[in-house]
């Protein structure tokens, strides 16, 4: 029989033991990215598939609880009760449970030792966008708008909190006990406050409120409703804030466009950011424990069904994987051709046009294709440039409606078929300028995934490979956007418009938006200049990761030699390297763990990536735990100049001083910038 159930029916009764899982399915398998995947289409409202159950006594079957490795005897079950058993779905049901559910209660050593290891995680939702990443509930504004349908944003906001007998004092171990209760709010407090610190939400809560109704005692008590309301308070004393200051022309527009407001109303427009605050919070909250209404199709058998359940088994499970938009897309090729599937097409010109080339670029495994799997970053990025390059060839400048996934699925199948070739060599062509020319040793490595677009697509849009005056353009644009802060909000955005802008500079316009970009680099306030990359133990560094690795890659293009003598290639196996080893300035007693961990502050300037910079793996080992002493006597002059090393440094210090150590990195600092903007008029020139 068809049927369908809530979430929190199916989590309440896998928790009261009415639902259990027969010994005979697999063990619990899913890593964090599948659970996230699973969570997210839960938030979104898109199906998850079916769960097959068949009824039975509890001896029916040797079984076990859903989530739990341990069997489940002896738990109290009459001989009467009827008992559905978990046929399919126990990854997805597991994970829910993990997700949405409190696993861990008092009694949570017993549990813990008994969860799968990929189940030992708490997750939270961050709420509060980092610098680089998409602000899905409209934080900036307070102002909540319908999620989008846009699952690989979403998923990036889930954080896995993982959860070990060693670390019980973090916000999210269940040694702090369950917060979803009456009568401990200030543990849901303590809960809130470390949770709001980060901008997130804990998400272990969601099917206990929903269990007892938003407007419970429950609800209100939970770790999840203060947290949301702290992150919507500290928005709104900044959105004031800014108000009162004259620097919220944008929120000032949008409360105009939006409520009426008039702009020089200031009591006004402070009274409805209180409004939106409510407004926000509430939405917020109702959103996610909303998920606990969701509906989940159930087909359930009578214990005389077991034939049926095995044929319908087999039927259910054909495929292995959720339909993605890319699996849709290749279908029309399919329909347009009768040769081999798209991604065997993609796959075979990968493999011959990632080799033998005239620019000696040979393709590393893992950039674009992983064995013989196309990676989910050429999948997407391949979407994107086909869809964007026909808008491009028709003269048309492309926007961030283009990008998105509506679009992926209006291509027609002639348009499949006459631009995946020559959106495969664009992402190829692409990948070997960003090797041979920036350095980026891998996918992964690439923070900012959106800066592969503006140089595919200009490709794409010419049509051809660029000449060595467009390279040089190229390049420019790549240095003065990643060393410059010009990708660390509103990437989409950011992305179109220098899709335009490249492109137009190519075809011969004067590329001035892109040339003023210059003076900025290694010097952009909270991203790359000196301040923003030295920290002081009374001022953190406000640097993210993405810029310490662009830093990394721009000295190993330009300076290209290791400290140990050589050249450094893209193909090479490097490391990240610290030129001033931890040890080397730490008191006596301070762990070099806890400093790469951020546990010292005033020592916290030795993990800057101005004290950071590649080497050969080879170099790495050579040195491993050699005093600075010893090792730096092997660093030629030259070696360390290619580095951006200063001479100082190479000649060794006096005495080995922290002031020393912040001295070498202001000079380093310093020196880059200077081959940065040198290196920049240079391309400049021969564009």
């Amino acid at each position: 029989m068809a049927t369908s159930k809530t979430l929190s029916a199916l989590l309440n009764d896998a928790k009261s033991d009415r639902i259990l899982l027969p010994n005979f399915q697999r063990e619990y398998v899913w890593d964090d990215a599948a659970q996230a995947a699973l969570a997210t289409s839960v938030f979104l409202q898109v199906p998850i598939g079916a769960v097959l159950l068949i009824s039975g006594g509890p001896t029916a079957y040797q079984s076990r609880r859903i989530g739990i490795a341990a069997n489940a005897t002896n738990i109290g079950l009459s001989e009467d009760v009827i008992i559905q058993f978990l046929l399919d779905g126990q990854q997805r049901l597991s994970t829910l449970a993990g997700v949405f559910d409190n696993a861990f209660g008092e009694d949570w050593v017993s549990q813990f030792k008994n969860t799968y290891k990929g189940l030992k995680v708490r997750w939270s939702l961050k709420l509060r966008p980092t610098d680089n990443g998409p602000d899905l509930f409209n934080h900036r504004l307070l102002r909540f708008h319908p999620l989008e349908l846009e699952p690989d944003l979403f998923a990036e906001a889930l954080v896995a909190n993982r959860i070990w007998m060693g670390n019980q004092r973090e916000w999210y171990h269940p040694a702090r006990s369950d917060s979803a209760q009456p009568g401990l709010s200030s543990l849901a407090n303590a809960i809130a406050a470390d949770a709001a610190a980060l901008g997130e939400v804990p998400l272990w809560e969601t099917v206990s409120i929903g269990r007892a109704g938003p407007m419970s005692a429950v609800a209100e008590q939970s770790a999840l409703r203060k947290a949301i309301d702290l992150i919507a308070d500290e928005r709104c004393r900044a959105l004031k804030s800014a108000i009162e200051d004259g620097e919220a022309a944008e929120l000032i527009k949008d409360l105009a466009d939006c409520e009426g407001i008039a702009p020089d109303d200031v009591g006004a427009l402070i009274s409805a950011v209180s409004k939106r605050r409510e407004r926000w919070a509430s939405a917020v909250f109702n959103i996610i424990v909303g998920v606990s209404g969701y509906k989940i199709d159930c087909i359930e058998l009578e214990e005389a069904e077991a034939q049926k359940a095995i044929v319908i088994f087999e039927a259910i499970n054909r495929g292995g994987r959720p339909l993605q938009a890319f699996e849709l897309v290749a279908a029309r090729y399919a329909r347009a051709s009768s040769d081999t599937s798209l991604p065997e097409e993609i796959r075979s010109r990968i493999e011959k046009r990632g080799q033998g080339r005239e620019d000696n670029w040979s393709r590393p495994d893992g950039v674009l294709l992983s064995g013989n799997s196309l990676t989910p970053q050429f999948r997407t990025q391949f979407l994107q440039v086909l869809s964007c390059a026909r808008i491009l060839r028709d003269g048309k400048p492309c926007s961030v409606e283009h990008l998105k996934q509506t679009q992926f699925l209006s291509l027609k199948s002639n348009e499949v078929r006459d631009g995946w070739m020559d959106a495969t060599d664009a992402l190829l062509d692409t990948w070997a300028f960003l090797q041979m020319r920036c350095f980026v040793t891998s996918e992964g490595t690439l923070r900012n995934k959106m800066l592969v677009l503006p140089i595919a697509l200009a490709r794409a849009a010419l049509n051809r490979a660029f000449t060595a005056e467009e390279t040089n353009k190229v390049e420019f644009w790549y240095w003065t956007s990643t060393l410059a802060g010009r990708y660390t909000q509103r990437q989409n955005e950011q992305c179109v418009h220098d899709v335009n802008a490249l492109l137009n500079w190519l075809n011969g316009g004067a590329g001035d938006d892109i040339k003023s970009r210059q003076n900025s680099v290694l010097a952009d306030a909270g991203y790359s200049n000196l301040d923003s990359l030295l920290p002081t133990a009374d001022s953190p560094s406000t640097a993210a990761t993405d810029v310490g690795l662009y830093l990394l890659q721009f000295v190993a293009a330009v300076g290209g030699t290791d400290i140990f003598g050589g050249d450094l290639a893209y193909n090479h196996e490097v490391e990240d390297h610290h030129i001033i080893p931890l040890g080397s300035v730490a008191a006596l007693g301070v762990k070099t763990r806890d400093i790469r961990d951020g546990k010292v502050p005033e020592l916290a300037f030795l993990n800057s990536p101005l004290n950071r910079a590649y080497v050969r793996k080879d170099t790495n080992r050579k040195i491993s735990d050699t005093p600075y002493e010893t090792y730096v006597q092997h660093v030629h002059p030259s070696s360390g100049a290619g580095a951006f090393i200063p001479q100082d440094f190479v000649r060794g210090p006096n005495e080995r001083t922290r002031e020393w150590a912040r001295e070498v990195m202001k000079t380093r600092h310093e020196a880059i910038r200077t081959a940065a903007l040198n290196h920049m008029t240079r391309l400049l020139r021969r564009a």
